[in-house]
């Protein structure tokens, strides 16, 4: 066991060799600390250069003896923890150099253990970032392996009996604890960054949105509001949604969890304009008449969950029957419109969609934003899945009148594939929306400087939430990182491949294609000579559920005039034409398997 002690900085260094570590002691008369690194850590420890402990301590060993053309600084960062900064020169010949640096973390030997165990850091940083190290480069190989894998496979019953066991009350070894996740979690998603997922409009994600996510888990900032870059940097993810959307730079907007949670925040503020002023205080007890939200019959049920929350209730609701387009229909909603008026209702809002949930259609945004002027009704887009069109100066004009509107919702998350959660309302009349949401407490009260000063944002007052964490920093990253070019070419590519798609549906005798719009969701179904609807529904529910369970694909369900349907929303940036062919040829295998025996 080879030992080196030199005296350096007024401190006794000693290296000590194991077979398998290295021990590194520094000491004087006050304190003592310590740290074990074994071959495994010191990859990570020198930044690559040493990959065992003994290249590691013959390294040390020389640069302490010699020091020649080389540093190394020990710095006391505090009682508990003294820094060794490693930093030298490796020459190749007699010209070609290159600098190498690195630090090592001591703690404190035979410290107060009552006192260490009062945090929740690491005990251990260096066996930290091994960890870390570990998580980064398996989360890197899982997603470029993705298509090594099935989208989607069922859970085992030991596997969902693994959830099952009781509150942990006592620690346990972070890398077992990872390993747990690798073997019960992470091989069970539901499937959507696999390019084989078309069943929902959900996104892939990225690379740097995953990045993103750890930098922001890190800050772990509450993001309320104040003076913090994460408030500023909102800001300015809010400023380049406007522009992209068609907003004025002086609307209003705020970052949320999706299309959802935006939707309940706009009806909120359409509930405000249209009832009296002491309805905060009233509520409906003092309201004789009735308010109307009217939208298509193919608009998504968010809108019936705020109508609910919002005492507004379902009856309420207006659904206008489609159009052969699968689109509102503007003569009919005129008349339930004026009809309501004469009955006495109070008719506040239109909700028009940029891409329906489930055939991808476009209502007729201009022509809905032509009578809510007509009728001073307020007009809300529900731009969940289409809204992004507008990045695309090829598509944007599917979405056109969209600029029109007095809120518009919509979600990062799906084409823009930002990591879950993301999604945006914007709001044209910035004094009603933080009129509505604005309700100030002792706590939060602001001041004229500090981490709180008045003058800066507060997004508490621009939606229900209080707590929040910063969706902006995966948002801005990934914005800056990728280009509204580049998401326009990928959402371009998505809207092609569907077209593709539903081109090898006509092509062929078995499918039916039932819905195709001008966006990227097709619904059809496999059929067979001489059965009845019944039947081809009863077959075609059984097709869906074997080719999830065989993870060929993962279509989702849709039913289209008793027609019980495949949908497929191509959504992920990595789905090629040849997963398409794949899907379809291992799908008219198995239909005809199933359909031998119906």
């Amino acid at each position: 066991m080879p030992i080196s002690q030199i005296n350096y900085q007024n401190y006794s260094v000693k290296l000590q060799l194991d077979s398998t570590f290295l021990i590194i002691t520094v000491e004087n008369e006050q304190s003592k600390f310590y740290i074990k690194i074994d071959n495994k850590q010191c990859t990570v420890v020198t930044n690559g250069l040493c990959e065992t402990s003994e290249q590691l301590y013959e390294l040390l060993h020389d640069l302490l003896n010699k020091n020649e053309h080389q540093k190394l600084y020990l710095f006391l960062i505090h009682k508990k923890l003294i820094e060794l900064h490693v930093d030298f020169t490796i020459f190749f010949g007699n010209t070609v150099q290159r600098k190498w640096s690195f630090v090592i973390h001591l703690n404190q030997q035979n410290g107060d253990a009552a006192e260490s165990t009062k945090t929740l850091d690491p005990t251990d940083w260096v066996q930290t970032r091994v960890l870390g190290h570990r998580m980064m480069d398996d989360m890197l190989s899982y997603l470029q392996n993705i298509r090594s894998r099935p989208p989607w496979q069922p859970m085992p019953q030991n596997v969902k009996d693994y959830f099952k066991q009781d509150l942990p009350y006592d620690e346990k070894c972070a890398f077992d604890v990872y390993d747990d996740f690798k073997t019960n979690i992470l091989p069970y998603p539901v499937g959507n960054i696999h390019p084989r997922f078309f069943g929902y409009v959900q996104g892939a994600g990225t690379v740097i949105g995953a990045l993103s996510g750890l930098l922001t888990a890190t800050m772990n900032t509450m993001s309320w509001g104040g003076e913090q870059a994460s408030i500023y940097a909102e800001k300015q993810v809010l400023q380049w949604l406007k522009t992209l959307m068609g907003f004025p730079q002086e609307s209003s907007g705020v970052l949320v969890s999706g299309t959802s949670i935006a939707t309940l925040i706009a009806f909120t503020l359409v509930r405000k304009k249209y009832t009296p002023a002491e309805f905060a205080e009233t509520g409906f007890s003092q309201l004789n008449n009735p308010l109307r939200i009217y939208c298509s019959s193919e608009a998504h049920n968010c809108l019936i969950r705020a109508a609910q929350i919002l005492g507004i209730g379902t009856r309420n609701v207006v659904i206008i029957p489609a159009n052969q387009n699968h689109q509102i229909d503007l003569e009919k909603l005129e008349q339930a419109i004026r009809s309501d008026k004469e009955a006495g209702a109070i008719p506040m809002c239109v909700l028009g969609t940029a891409g329906t949930v489930g055939t991808g259609s476009i209502d007729d945004l201009n022509g809905i934003a032509d009578l809510c002027e007509k009728y001073s009704l307020w007009f809300h887009v529900d731009g969940a899945i289409g809204a992004v069109a507008r990045c695309s100066k090829r598509l944007a004009p599917l979405v056109a009148g969209m600029e029109r509107a007095d809120s518009l919702a919509f979600d990062l998350h799906k084409l823009f594939s930002i990591p879950y959660e993301a999604g945006c309302i914007l709001i044209r009349d910035a004094a009603l929306h933080t009129a509505t949401f604005a309700n100030p407490a002792t706590y939060l009260t602001l001041l004229d400087g500090g981490v709180t000063p008045a003058h800066e944002t507060f997004f508490n007052d621009y939606g229900i939430e209080l707590s929040r964490d910063t969706k902006a920093i995966k948002v801005w990253m990934s914005l800056k990182g990728y280009g509204i070019e580049r998401f326009a070419r990928v959402i371009e590519q998505s809207v092609d491949h569907a077209q593709y798609f539903a081109s090898k549906v006509r092509e062929c005798d078995q499918l039916e294609l039932i819905t195709t719009g001008s966006f990227q969701i097709v619904c059809f179904r496999f059929v067979l000579p001489n059965k009845t609807v019944n039947i081809l529904n009863k077959l075609n529910k059984r097709l869906l559920v074997a080719i999830q369970e065989r993870g060929i694909a993962v279509p989702s369900p849709y039913t289209v005039e008793d027609k019980f349907a495949l949908r497929v929303c191509i959504t992920n940036h990595r789905t090629t034409r040849e997963d398409l062919d794949y899907f379809l040829e291992n799908l008219l295998i198995v239909g005809n398997e199933l359909g031998a025996h119906m």
